[in-house]
């Protein structure tokens, strides 16, 4: 390092935090540049000459620089950044990247100037939304601080192909415009098609531009703007756009969910074939796939409220029966199943509300035509299940009646459940049937054209692999560890459970996991936040009761039942901020399992905010848990089967899908009552040492 290795420490690492805000943030025009990159130079030079001593002037000589503005104004060019990076090689230090930014600026029609923040837009009156990513502009709608940014040097392959989605209450469908975000520099718009290379000289345009006409009369206009990679959607705002003087406030937007914190994980992204981004205040969604439809559809949903709340409670009343004592006695035999004709019945009533809840959220005809068959025909063309990402903010996870996704069934079907005729699959792979390997769609029909057929593979639960990541803190995880060490898995198990089964399932777990199992005694709340304290765990599994409290005041909130104390989303997030050590799950970040039985109350909505807890505050790889009430001989069985599969080398999604195949034969459709919140893709190992 020419001796930077003796220099003084405070003067290289303040040269270096000096250099990345320069690089991060500073906008300027060409002369401002230019004196930048003669600055620098003449700093490189001085520490080849001089060593340990010139980088005691550096700071100084960097506070300094002249900050010319102007009207063409862009980020640091590639000559300053060649310079900057000579700088972090000669000091030692590792230098970030330039940041970049989703920005979002109304201007008026035609020009770039952004329009004034703090007053509502004029009625009747065309503005051009302006979109792009790149270094963080102060007048955004959404500031730099509250978005997701984009490390240059994290970008899978450098160049991205990326689309722009607006969608406003006005507008009878969406907008998309396709855009380039250069592994250098800001992104732009041209002409040249999406999906192939750029045209020599093509036309680049800086601004994605949306032009806009506000509505005749005072209002507060709202809607979406989602930015896609591929099939799926990576970051989305929510834009509130004030019109009339009368309102009283200026446009502004907030983040909705992103999928990403930095664009690195995009890669593992790149097999989605459609995804569904719910609008923060559940108004809406917005549906996209086959790699990308140009003209992707958003619609109402709130006719859907009382259809999957219909759905949640068949769902439960086809595993319990509920006696006037209001003691709840499961309807599954001793082997966890039901016979023939019980679960055909079963499988009708599912189908008949699944659709009806699919009609609910896909009410336009031709809307509603279009995703099953493209899902289809996905796995048709790829020989796998199609896959399919949700996207839900967590104002709409924690709605008392969450959508349960895994039970849309996209067949047509109409009223009267008796008339379903019976595809040869629900034979085949249900109770008594001859079984077999699962394929990607039905071997006897896509059904597209037959009405009133019951199959499985109508439900997303099975036909597809659905993933439902929670909004992004740090990158998503893929892999819970690397190398080839033997698999962690802590059991933590609550009171009140049936010891018996409890005793017969942490035996099973121990005889068919190829994993070193502990299973500590766990009688009070910081006995758990000990066990889980732990930095070698690949999966943390609570198997446990959970219980609703309330003060009589709020909500009431779900709380996991230890010994004679309960643990509640809160707990979690003080074990990750005040008890375990700092840097907690940062590199080995585990799986968190919740398994319940009688967790009656515990909706994705309660189990959100563990997700929130878990994932967010304490850097878990992901979790699942329970939508409904559940037997605790069902639940056991159940996750031995899908911790068999994940440690043994599945993913998530395929492991959670197997499962649900798995509890099918043998009569049980309870495989519908658990939720990922991850992406489907992570394992236990990467692939390569899986096989290994």
């Amino acid at each position: 390092m020419d001796g930077a290795g003796n220099a003084s420490k405070p003067d290289f690492l303040l040269s270096a935090e000096i250099i990345d805000a320069l690089l991060s943030t500073w906008i300027l025009n060409d002369d401002g540049w230019a004196d930048v990159e003669e600055v620098l130079g003449n700093i490189l030079d001085d520490l080849a000459s001089d060593g340990v001593a010139a980088w005691r002037g550096v700071p100084s000589r960097l506070r300094v620089l002249p900050v010319r503005q102007g009207e063409q104004r862009h980020p640091a060019p590639a000559r300053v950044r060649e310079l900057a990076i000579r700088l972090r090689e000669r000091a030692g230090v590792d230098i970030a990247e330039p940041e970049r930014f989703v920005n979002s600026i109304l201007a008026a029609a035609g020009g770039d100037r952004p329009i004034a923040s703090d007053r509502s837009l004029a009625p009747g009156t065309r503005y051009d939304l302006l979109v792009n990513v790149g270094a963080g502009r102060p007048e955004s709608l959404l500031p730099p601080a509250h978005d997701v940014s984009f490390p240059d040097d994290l970008l899978p392959g450098g160049e991205l192909r990326l689309r722009a989605v607006l969608w406003l209450e006005s507008m009878t469908e969406p907008r998309v415009v396709p855009f380039t975000l250069p592994g250098d520099g800001d992104s732009f718009r041209c002409d040249c098609a999406p999906e192939g290379g750029h045209e020599a000289g093509c036309d680049r345009d800086p601004w994605v531009r949306f032009a806009l006409t506000t509505p005749e009369r005072a209002s507060r206009w709202e809607g979406d703007l989602i930015i896609y990679y591929r099939a799926v959607a990576v970051h989305a705002q929510h834009l509130v756009l004030p019109v009339g003087d009368d309102v009283g406030e200026g446009p502004r937007a907030t983040l909705s969910h992103r999928l990403t914190v930095s664009f690195s994980g995009l890669d593992t992204l790149a097999d989605r074939d459609a995804s569904i981004s719910v609008a923060p205040n559940a108004s809406r969604i917005t549906v996209n796939g086959l790699s990308f439809i140009d003209a992707p559809y958003s619609l109402e949903i709130n006719a859907a409220d009382n259809a999957y709340g219909r759905l949640r409670q068949a769902l439960y009343q086809i595993h319990f029966r509920v006696t006037r004592r209001r003691r709840e006695i499961s309807r599954f035999d001793a082997a966890n199943g039901k016979d023939f004709p019980r679960f055909v019945e079963d499988l009708r009533t599912l189908a008949h509300r699944g659709h009806e809840l699919y009609c609910a959220l896909f009410a336009n005809p031709e809307q509603a035509r279009a995703l099953g068959p493209l899902l289809r025909n996905e796995a048709r063309m790829r020989h796998r299940p199609a896959s399919l990402c949700v996207l839900e903010p967590h104002t709409v996870q924690q709605r008392d009646q969450p959508i349960p996704w895994a039970l849309v069934y996209d067949l047509w079907v109409g009223d009267d459940p008796a008339r379903y005729r019976l595809c040869e699959s629900v034979a085949r792979f249900g109770p008594g049937g001859a079984g077999g390997p699962i394929p990607e769609q039905c071997p006897f029909s896509d059904h597209e054209a037959e009405p009133d057929i019951l199959c499985p593979f109508g439900f997303w639960g099975l036909s597809y692999v659905l993933e439902q990541p929670p909004d992004a803190t740090r990158e998503p995880a893929t892999v819970l560890a690397r190398g080839n060490p033997p698999t962690s898995l802590l059991a933590a198990t609550g009171s009140g459970l049936v010891r018996e089964i409890t005793d017969n399932h942490l035996l099973a777990l121990r005889g068919r996991l190829r994993a070193a199992l502990s299973a500590p005694p766990i009688g009070r709340e910081r006995d758990l936040g000990a066990a889980l304290a732990r930095d070698d765990l690949d999966v943390a599994y609570l198997y446990c009761h959970c219980e609703y409290a309330s003060d009589g005041l709020a909500a009431p909130a779900s709380r996991l039942r230890f010994g004679g104390e309960v643990v509640g989303p809160m707990d979690v997030t003080k074990w990750a901020n005040a008890v375990w050590e700092r840097g907690h799950w940062r590199q080995h970040r585990p799986l968190v399992v919740i398994n319940g039985c009688h967790t009656a109350q515990l909706s994705s909505s309660t189990l959100a905010n563990f997700v929130s807890a878990f994932v967010g505050s304490a850097g878990a790889a992901g979790m699942i848990g329970t939508e409904v009430a559940l037997d605790q001989a069902v639940a056991s069985a159940a996750m031995e089967h899908f911790l068999t599969a994940f440690v043994d080398g599945a993913t998530v999604g395929e492991a959670l899908r197997d499962t649900r195949w798995w509890l099918l034969r043998l009569g049980n459709v309870m495989g519908f009552a658990y939720t990922s919140y991850c992406l489907s893709s992570l394992r236990m190992r990467a692939r390569e040492e899986t096989t290994a």
